[in-house]
């Protein structure tokens, strides 16, 4: 089994709590990889499918998946829903609770446009990161033809979300739910 980013402490401790609850695991999947696989297997993928882009934006790291012609690729990286939070925090001036709250009712508030011009910059900085990682991938993969874009997560339930990226990254983004 290879792990990654996890500590041996960690995962020592999530068997622990396991054992105690009675369950014995045969093996240990990461976050990323077991997305993938799900969606591989309810979409069908195969080397035949269009080249797509798996996005699943956590709270605090967001995963990017690339499957195209057999292959399958992945970055995690820094950010999150809690990002779109804190920037909600500093700039409106709120504790954590009520910027989430916000964040998750921006698009029913009054203040619809304040919110979202203040959460530009995070809608900004995670375009940048994922461009990076879809050039980045091109880079080593110069046939590569990416197509679609699908998103999971609670933070790609964010309005405003999936049709800024598919303007950024001239991609069909969807949303699973």
């Amino acid at each position: 089994v290879g792990i990654f980013a996890v500590t041996k402490e960690r995962i020592k401790a999530l068997l622990d709590m396991l054992t105690d609850v009675g369950i014995t695991p045969d093996g240990l999947t990461l976050s990323p990889l077991a997305v993938f696989n799900a969606l591989a297997h309810d979409l069908e993928f195969s080397e035949k499918s269009q080249g797509t882009i798996i996005l699943d934006i956590g709270t605090t790291a967001t995963d990017l998946i690339i499957s195209e012609a057999g292959r399958v690729w992945i970055r995690t990286f820094p950010m999150g829903g809690h990002n779109f939070t804190n920037q909600l925090v500093e700039s409106f001036k709120l504790g954590y609770p009520k910027a989430e709250k916000l964040k998750r009712e921006a698009e029913d508030s009054k203040h619809a446009r304040q919110v979202f011009q203040a959460m530009r910059p995070v809608f900004a900085d995670m375009a940048a990161d994922i461009q990076r990682s879809i050039g980045y991938y091109q880079s080593l993969n110069k046939d590569a033809v990416l197509t679609r874009l699908i998103g999971v997560g609670s933070t790609f339930h964010l309005p405003g979300l999936r049709k800024y990226l598919k303007q950024q990254l001239a991609l069909d983004v969807y949303r699973i739910e």
